[in-house]
């Protein structure tokens, strides 16, 4: 679920966010049932971004970042069957100034991945890498509007 290493980097470093970023809240994830369908869990999510934000050298590394980030996981359409599996996601980020809490991004952010027959034979394993695939281009569509700014 995480956008790798370089992909963003060269952007991100001369942006006002670069090396600026902590993750606050991460919140709307299920535990995956076993019995029942692949899910994004709140602690899977926050790994994903916050591994995501460190390979773009966002994430700060300091005690004391200057902006934090909040992110809710507030949709997460998935097919009940079929050989290819389209996820969709949208998580609502919210990117503020610590000091002063002033909201610099408010926006909801959506993705899709598709998993395909050939990706897995099995439908609960494409269900699981249509989730993972959804998830980081969420993340990534995410870091792209926010280096925007």
């Amino acid at each position: 679920m995480t956008v790798g290493p370089n992909e963003l980097e060269s952007r991100a470093a001369g942006s006002r966010f670069s090396g600026a970023l902590e993750i606050s809240k991460v919140n709307g994830g299920e535990s995956t049932n076993p019995l029942w369908t692949s899910e994004v869990s709140n602690a899977a999510f926050r790994t994903a971004l916050r591994d995501s934000l460190q390979n773009t050298g966002l994430l700060s590394g300091r005690s004391a970042a200057n902006y934090g980030v909040e992110a809710t996981l507030s949709q997460l359409d998935q097919p009940l069957i079929g050989f290819d599996l389209t996820v969709n996601s949208m998580v609502n980020y919210r990117v503020f100034e610590k000091t002063s809490r002033q909201t610099v991004f408010d926006e909801p952010v959506t993705a899709s991945h598709t998993a395909t027959f050939s990706d897995a034979a099995f439908a609960i394993q494409r269900l699981r890498f249509a989730n993972e695939g959804s998830i980081r281009e969420n993340i990534r569509n995410f870091i792209n509007r926010l280096l925007e700014r």
